[in-house]
């Protein structure tokens, strides 16, 4: 057991000396997997510096729902209500309640950055997306195409062309969030918390498209299963 704790110490200080040299870190997840979001909160609790958190899992027009929450002015019940997050996300809460109860006990910042559900309709009709700048809304690259089938695969039978409009723009609307939130905080480690394929390498999903709008911006990806292996 106390060799346990002496390697779990290590592997934190690991984790501490790596983030420190990057401002954008992402921990994807398989959403279901328990085991993603203790490691998860065990990377950002490792972390004694300025950090924010961003989230997938709240739509960005409920920042202000985040923040009353974060700041003890609402209760985590009525965090969810106000955030539709049944509706909009739907996965059980207690999968990530360690994560914003650990960020409200420590006042950390946390960022929605998922995309409004109000949008998908012109995205699926090809249309731009209000405030994004053409940079950042990229074609899928071959490589993205291949895990876009990979997941249609497992998927009920849907239009190819606009899941792939879906998938980049939500890719691209994440990134351009991730990119204010290095604009409004300097000085803060970004921890992203994003399902796998939109984080699955740095040449694919958001941190391609971060890699382009804000160009030379230090991201690491850091996955539990790579992380025990």
């Amino acid at each position: 057991m106390f060799l346990v704790y002496l390697f779990l110490v290590f592997i934190s200080c690991v984790w501490a000396t790596e983030i420190q040299n990057h401002r954008v870190v992402f921990l994807p997840e398989v959403h279901t997997s328990k085991e993603d979001h203790k490691f998860q909160l065990q990377v950002i609790s490792s972390f004694d510096g300025n950090a924010v958190i961003a989230m997938e899992m709240f739509q960005h027009r409920f920042q202000k729902v985040l923040d009353d929450f974060v700041n003890g002015l609402i209760s985590e019940e009525k965090m969810l209500e106000l955030s539709e997050y049944k509706k909009r996300w739907g996965f059980d809460p207690e999968l990530y309640r360690d994560i914003w109860n650990f960020a409200r006990s420590r006042k950390i910042r946390i960022y929605a950055i998922g995309m409004d559900s109000e949008l998908l309709p012109s995205v699926r009709r090809g249309e731009s997306i209000p405030g994004l700048p053409s940079e950042v809304l990229l074609k899928p690259s071959k490589k993205e195409i291949e895990v876009y089938e990979s997941v249609l695969k497992e998927h009920p039978p849907i239009d190819r062309e606009q899941f792939y409009r879906v998938q980049s723009a939500w890719d691209a609307f994440m990134a351009y969030k991730i990119y204010e939130i290095l604009e409004k905080e300097p000085s803060a480690v970004v921890f992203v918390l994003v399902g796998r394929y939109h984080a699955l390498d740095y040449e694919t999903g958001i941190p391609r498209r971060l890699s382009i709008i804000k160009p030379n911006i230090k991201m690491l990806i850091l996955k539990r299963a790579s992380v025990s292996n």
